[in-house]
């Protein structure tokens, strides 16, 4: 089954050409759609295993007032105190006698097909103190059931079950179908924001222009446009947005922005690229979201927040 899957999906990305983005979204669907099957049949599972649970409890006080010789007294409703703990109570006083408790508790759980871990305690209703307990697990070995042939006396008890249950298959997929759904719905986010930020960065060349905060550069028309509003540039102002643009909260180092606008002209300056770097700063000055930070002794870094 998981080969034919991973064979329909393979088919997909091929036929449609697939964007990979869309192909974690894919997965992450998938994942969501077998979280959300796992967890209702979970739930249905848990309805049912409680259901014959408190009937095999109720069975095991049965056969332990039977042990009694009680005929006619009630097992009182069965509690659920938390989850895998519950609570056996009786309209009467009784004797406990380990061995009975025991074997009526192990013979009703089987008879279901229970086999996992427990813990048996036998609470005084008066004290509340444990007055006996016992520990059944499925490796026979370290089965604890301490004091046969001591029985408890006459008085009212509580017989508290505690039930210690291995995660199921059910618990597995949901966890790692979780999993695999965050996962790939981050990964498919990011791949798919990007894929937008570089196509955004395309089209934008396309058109002529470079984004910058929320100007337009138009580097062959020497010009800034913000909404509506035109922004005239001259030749080395331009050069020097570009640079600067082309990497974007990136430090430039000085040596490269002279350069490139002087240098390679054949020009060589001295405080010329600071005077232009506070024009073309005033510039920007309207839009709060660019700024030109100057790394002292090293360059300056257009910003972009």
């Amino acid at each position: 089954m998981k080969i034919g899957i991973f064979l329909v999906i393979c088919d997909l990305i091929v036929t449609y050409r697939m964007k990979l983005y869309n192909l974690f979204y894919l997965i992450s669907l998938v994942a969501l759609l077998i979280y959300t099957v796992a967890f209702f049949n979970a739930d249905r599972n848990e309805v049912e295993y409680e259901r014959q649970l408190f009937v095999a409890l109720r069975n095991s006080g049965h056969k332990l007032l039977l042990s009694n010789g009680d005929l006619n007294s009630r097992v009182l409703p069965i509690k659920k105190l938390r989850k895998d703990e519950y609570q056996l109570s009786f309209q009467s006083e009784l004797t406990i006698i380990p061995d009975s408790l025991s074997s009526s508790i192990k013979r009703s759980l089987s008879d279901i097909s229970f086999n996992k871990d427990y813990v048996v305690e036998v609470i005084d209703c008066s004290s509340k103190e444990i007055s006996y307990s016992f520990m059944i697990t499925k490796n026979v070995e370290n089965n604890l059931v301490p004091c046969l042939g001591r029985d408890l006396p006459l008085n009212c008890y509580l017989v508290n079950v505690y039930f210690q249950r291995a995660n199921g298959k059910f618990y597995f997929i949901k966890l790692s179908s979780l999993f695999v759904f965050i996962l790939c719905s981050l990964l498919g986010f990011t791949l798919h924001f990007r894929e937008k930020a570089i196509a955004s960065k395309v089209s934008a060349k396309e058109l002529g222009f470079t984004v910058i905060g929320n100007y337009k550069f138009y580097k062959d028309q020497n010009r800034l446009v913000k909404e509506e509003v035109i922004i005239k540039l001259t030749a080395k102002e331009c050069e020097l947005i570009e640079i600067l643009g082309e990497r974007q909260n990136q430090i430039v180092k000085r040596d490269i922005l002279v350069k490139k606008v002087w240098e390679d002209n054949g020009v060589i300056v001295g405080r010329s690229l600071d005077t232009y770097i506070s024009k073309i700063r005033k510039k920007l000055k309207d839009d709060d979201s660019v700024k030109i930070v100057n790394i002292h002794g090293v360059g300056y870094r257009l910003e972009i927040v």
